[in-house]
């Protein structure tokens, strides 16, 4: 059951809510119910919140059970990455091979550890799925990144083709969010990735500018382009001061560890252009792959998500 604070009709602002909110249930439902995320936020604008009890929800200690424990193997949905434009791994690491404390460590001092598909491995994740599922009524992932203090950018300007809610768990990230460049992007229209990068020239005004710390939560619509760097040297401090008692700290300095929650709606095929092209194709008709990738290009409304009953994209239709 949800708590009457949480209710849309409580009183409380959107922000106020999610700040209150427990569990991922209560946070998800929050997101899945407010009349003001779905018609300020989903798809329009970024969000700026606080959810302070749902801090703990991962951590870098949690990696280091697994790895003492010879749960982790490299490659497989685990990846330190030591140069985050070109995804380049940490030297002396196998793919397949169980990751070691001393390759973990070692990696983590100058790069980024990824959990790609975390709640598939790591069962308190996996709560944060079902209670996305079940609120949004969409399908939700999980990845994890736990970056080293002294990596001056974690991620190069970039967009994504879902919806992403941050969650930093430990530790501060600077993100910086300017509005996009293509609204509702395919797969194709993707930027800052293989190979692909953003100059700082094509982006727009910045949106959002802040630095998050252990309970603060970002919602990144769909293709918004979005870059994280280390926190100023003022704000590195006081995280590194706070996370002597948190146990996230080595010898070699402090982390910043965050879930990043892809909310899937044009990835699972949920917008207009993919419905478009099952009609086609029950027809005996459709487009190769160059027609269609051309049909959605010049056709913003065929990005949209489908506005399906019962979810978070209810009544959001091409506009």
């Amino acid at each position: 059951l949800v708590p009457s604070s949480l209710l849309p009709h409580s009183g409380a602002t959107l922000g106020m809510r999610l700040e209150v909110a427990q569990t991922w249930t209560e946070l998800m439902e929050v997101l899945g119910h407010d009349d003001s995320f779905r018609d300020q936020h989903w798809g329009i604008q970024p969000l700026s919140a606080r959810a302070p009890a749902l801090a703990g929800s991962f951590s870098l200690s949690d990696v280091r059970s697994a790895v003492a424990e010879g749960e982790l193997l490299v490659g497989q949905n685990s990846f330190l990455v030591r140069n985050p434009e070109s995804f380049e791994m940490a030297p002396g690491l196998r793919s397949g091979s169980l990751l070691t404390a001393e390759a973990l460590e070692a990696g983590l001092s100058n790069g980024t550890m990824v959990l790609n598909d975390a709640a598939a491995s790591w069962v308190q994740l996996f709560d944060v799925v079902r209670a996305g599922v079940r609120a949004l009524g969409l399908p939700v992932g999980v990845n994890v990144y736990i970056t080293h203090s002294s990596l001056e950018r974690s991620t190069p300007l970039h967009t994504d083709r879902q919806d992403v809610l941050v969650m930093q768990c430990e530790g501060q990230k600077h993100w910086r969010v300017h509005g996009p460049l293509v609204r509702f992007p395919a797969e194709h229209q993707e930027r800052g990735k293989a190979g692909d990068r953003i100059k700082a020239t094509e982006v727009g005004p910045t949106l959002v500018d802040t630095t998050l710390s252990p309970g603060d939560l970002l919602y990144i619509p769909r293709g918004f382009v979005h870059t994280t760097i280390a926190p100023q040297p003022a704000e590195a401090a006081a995280a590194t001061a706070a996370a002597t008692t948190t146990a996230t700290t080595t010898s070699q300095g402090s982390f910043s560890t965050s879930l990043t929650i892809g909310i899937q709606t044009e990835s699972m095929g949920f917008t207009y252009d993919k419905l478009l092209l099952c009609g086609l194709f029950l027809n005996g008709d459709g487009p190769n792959l160059e027609e269609l990738r051309a049909l959605t290009s010049t056709n913003e409304a065929l990005r949209h998500p489908l506005p399906l009953p019962g979810t978070l994209m209810d009544h959001r239709g091409p506009v």
